[in-house]
């Protein structure tokens, strides 16, 4: 994880926004979830809902039904640094097996990814004993990565800081990439420098110089990494197999030199000075213009801003204040991890962003989709076979993701289809009808996010006949 306490920062202009700036959108709310945090560095939301916070002494608590649980779910012996505790993923398989994965430091200022159990008996404690090393020694801990999480193709990403960005036989500022499931044997076959002379298997890409944090699109795919500037811009890189970012190489932000990536978005010193947390959003409990899109915070400047769909750049939050970490709960909120204080020890809390306004605002402006079945009265899609399963053409096999909201007459979503890579349609069942209880109006919302352009959308209405 990079170190947004760095020595010097707190010399730099924090960029507060002056009065009458932008805050939160109309109906949206920032309150307290949950206090009473020594130094905490990193959170996620596990699939069974509870949130694990990594601590810098070395602890790993859980908040469980809204209350930190007093006894931490285990203790691991760290570098007395402010940054020690980097990041905390969870196994796709984690409700069968329990197992939970640290990105820490060591005492041996080398930084480690490790595995957990959680306890049969107790879950909210991890067995003695059940820690397992998957790769040790990733640079120098002196600065830090902290990007970490399972991609959706079941392999575990770790971000690491500079210290050989551009070396090909050292781990330091590069993404990793390793399959927890072939444990001891963690590399994958299809790494892009497997077998490669000179180079560590465990690269992904290479290039970065800080990646304090990281998020993956659980529609898409798509995984990026936020990198935070030097002298040049931050930036957010998405991710792609043996692609080279530039630093170390004479390339910060946009680079015309051959051979570098670009990032996916960055900002000059000026607009922030220290990328930190961010989370994409696909959840529901937000306005229809918020899914697709990646939150994204700036450390140095006390904001929270959002990436859409599209490549634009908005403004959420003004006066978030110092966000380190985000995520998306079990609930459709974002919760923000925020610290007050750059010395040890800090204190922090995990705030809770929620909107409070009506959901149901699909308008009938928009071009429809065509709807593959056979068409009865008064336009009424009816399914294939004569059942009611009805078909949203796509037009295009060229989609990266696609996403259809259906809604009630009274604006209730519905149903809610995510596809990653679509064929040419997709289907809802609405399951049976009830006989002589007529037709039933639905409106609908489709994203359709092609591999290049901007996303589309699309909305309508349709009529089913029970």
């Amino acid at each position: 994880m990079v170190n947004p306490m760095k020595s010097g920062i707190a010399a730099l202009l924090l960029l507060l926004p002056a009065s009458g700036a932008w805050s939160l959108p109309a109906n949206f709310e920032r309150a307290e979830f949950v206090g009473g945090f020594n130094s905490p560095l990193s959170m996620k939301f596990a699939p069974d809902g509870r949130l694990f916070v990594l601590e810098q002494a070395g602890k790993i608590r859980i908040v469980k039904n809204g209350a930190l649980l007093p006894a931490p779910f285990a203790t691991l012996p760290t570098w007395a640094h402010r940054e020690s505790m980097l990041g905390v993923a969870f196994d796709p398989k984690f409700a069968e097996n329990g197992f939970v994965y640290i990105y820490y430091s060591t005492p041996k200022q080398k930084n480690r990814i490790t595995r957990l159990t959680a306890s049969k008996e107790n879950p909210d404690l991890a067995a003695a004993g059940s820690e397992a090393i998957l790769l040790d020694d990733i640079g120098d801990a002196g600065y830090q990565g902290g990007a970490f999480f399972f991609g959706k193709d079941g392999m575990l990403y770790a971000g690491s800081a500079h210290g050989g960005s551009q070396l090909t036989n050292s781990l330091g500022g590069k993404a990793l990439r390793i399959n927890p499931a072939g444990y001891p044997n963690v590399i994958p076959s299809d790494n892009p420098f497997v077998g490669k002379a000179g180079y560590r298997e465990e690269i992904y890409a290479l290039g970065f110089r800080e990646p304090f944090t990281g998020a993956v699109d659980p529609v898409t795919g798509d995984m990026v990494f936020l990198d935070v500037g030097e002298g040049g811009p931050e930036e957010i890189d998405l991710l792609k197999p043996g692609a080279n970012y530039g630093y170390e190489a004479g390339c910060e932000g946009t680079c015309t030199k051959a051979g570098m990536e670009n990032p996916w978005l960055s900002y000059a010193h000026g607009v922030g000075n220290c990328i930190t947390g961010a989370a994409f959003y696909r959840a529901n409990a937000f306005p229809d213009e918020y899914k697709g899109s990646l939150f994204f915070a700036d450390w140095g400047a006390s904001w929270i801003k959002r990436r859409t769909a599209d490549g634009k750049m908005i403004d959420f939050d003004a006066t978030s204040g110092q966000v380190i970490q985000m995520d998306v709960g079990p609930d459709g909120n974002l919760y923000l991890l925020k610290i007050v204080g750059q010395n040890i020890p800090w204190t922090g809390s995990v705030l809770k962003v929620r909107y409070t306004g009506p959901l149901s605002t699909i308008g009938e402006s928009g071009r429809g989709p065509r709807l593959a079945g056979r068409i009865g009265p008064e336009g009424a899609v009816r399914g294939r076979s004569g059942g009611r399963v009805t078909r949203f053409l796509l037009g295009s096999t060229a989609l990266r993701s696609a996403i259809v909201d259906i809604f009630d007459s009274k604006g209730t979503r519905v149903a809610s289809l995510h596809a990653a890579h679509p064929g040419p349609y997709l289907e809802w069942d609405p399951g049976p009808g009830s006989k002589g209880s007529g037709a039933k109006a639905y409106a609908y919302v489709m994203r359709m996010l092609p591999d290049a352009g901007p996303a589309e959308i699309r909305r309508g209405r349709l009529l089913l006949l029970d």
